[in-house]
């Protein structure tokens, strides 16, 4: 992931015996904090990541000790949290981009309550001892309303084996994130037990194993679902646009600014999927490519939000309720594969990582958006990760169909309950 840092340049001037010249820019002033105020902006940073809270005094001299700041740090926590449990993700300390995505994107599901992410907090002066005494006595405060998820490479850091074993101590349930594979069966198990809930819940079920093994659905098909992105733009130069695209779903939006493919209506569906998978062999140029497969109009939220509005399927929508499905459902679910993506591109083993996400046509149905993913994985994936949710999503499964086909391996994102027992016989291995 390519990032933008920020240059702090100080001109001295006060030896120079020539009268220096006025600097072009003014640097920025100062910004002095309060005690508290510096405690509340560190607090609020852990729990709500810092593309919310961007701007942080990382000091804490202005405390009369660390047992100080700890404790005035706790305070804040419970402030913030209320009545919400709390979720603590341990991540490797060298690893603080991944830590970030996942932590914003067990945000998006208010299940994880407050996630608190440590890799927000530092310290100039401290040493990993003080650290480690702080998110002890952290654990230890809020233990009884605490879960705890380990990310990818904890078995091989010593500061979160030692978390682990600390929270195991407390009795503080631990999960961790993991990819798991998925063989066929693995797969036309799960899509079962999701008709049978479905059903249960009263939905008239798509027949999700039937899609998987070859089965139509036309309905499905025919569902023109990302009809209220609009756009009134032209377009002038097709192949730039599609590289263009292409280079979105491949390094994120906050990497390669464009409209998402919305133009991408005036092109012809297999001609836009013809250039596509063209300007992706160009700027793949023989890397492999790990695609991830995610709900964007369908999965677990579009059936919670089916409930909450108290209808069967969209011919019950009015224009409240198609305005509810973009915010809870399209919006949620882009999310979701955003910092998904973002976080697997943090695993650079696993070379370039396409989010389907990040394109959206108009005038397209599901049967367009449908031959032209079919067509992506075929011709470029080299393996496919499914985004939580997708064995509630027909799109989903059409794309595990042409993977399996393929023969190409899959995974799914997890979070996976450890006992006890696990974590220490884990820690007994390892430490």
């Amino acid at each position: 992931m390519l990032l933008q840092p920020k240059a702090l340049v100080n001109f001295v001037t006060t030896h120079c015996v020539l009268q220096p010249k006025k600097p072009s820019f003014q640097p920025s002033p100062v910004i002095r904090f309060t005690p508290m105020e510096t405690v509340d902006r560190i607090s609020r940073r852990a729990t709500d990541g810092h593309d919310d809270v961007p701007k942080i005094a990382k000091r804490v001299e202005l405390l009369s000790s660390a047992e100080d700041f700890t404790q005035a740090f706790i305070d804040k926590i419970a402030e913030q949290k209320g009545d919400r449990p709390i979720t603590f993700l341990s991540t490797p300390v060298h690893r603080k981009e991944l830590s970030h995505q996942v932590a914003e994107g067990f945000r998006l599901n208010e299940d994880y309550g407050v996630v608190l992410d440590p890799s927000e907090l530092v310290v100039e002066g401290w040493k990993p001892a003080d650290y480690r005494r702080h998110w002890n006595e952290v654990r230890e405060t809020f233990s009884q309303d605490m879960q705890m998820v380990m990310a990818p490479g904890w078995t091989e850091n010593k500061h979160c084996l030692r978390a682990a074993q600390h929270a195991n101590s407390l009795g503080i349930p631990i999960k961790q994130l993991e990819e798991k594979p998925l063989t066929r069966m693995d797969i036309e198990i799960r899509l079962a037990e999701s008709e049978m809930e479905l059903r249960h819940r009263g939905f008239d079920s798509p027949n999700f194993v039937d899609t998987l093994n070859g089965a139509v659905d036309q309905k499905y098909l025919d569902d023109k679902a990302t009809e209220a992105f609009t756009t009134e733009q032209t377009l002038k130069d097709p192949k730039q646009y599609v590289f263009d695209v292409v280079a979105r779903t491949l390094h994120g939006v906050d990497d390669v600014e464009n409209d998402g493919a919305k133009q991408a209506g005036k092109i012809p569906q297999p001609e836009f999927t013809r250039l596509y998978v063209e300007a992706a062999k160009e700027q793949l140029n023989g890397q492999p490519m790990t695609y991830i497969s995610t709900p964007i109009t369908g999965g677990t939220k579009k059936f919670e939000l089916f409930e909450e509005l108290g209808i069967k399927d969209k011919s019950g929508f009015d224009e409240s309720a198609k305005h509810r499905f973009v915010k809870d459902v399209i919006i949620k679910n882009t999310n979701q594969a955003f910092r998904i993506s973002e976080g697997v591109r943090e695993n650079q083993e696993v070379g370039m990582v396409m989010d389907p996400s990040e394109i959206t046509i108009p005038e397209w149905s599901q049967s367009h958006y449908a031959a032209h993913w079919d067509a992506v994985v075929k011709e470029l994936a080299s393996k496919v990760v499914l985004a939580p949710g997708w064995d509630f999503s027909t799109g989903c499964v059409l794309e595990l169909k042409r993977a399996l086909d393929k023969g190409i391996p899959v995974g799914e994102i997890a979070v996976t309950q450890m006992s006890p027992g696990d974590v220490d016989r884990l820690l007994a291995k390892r430490m």
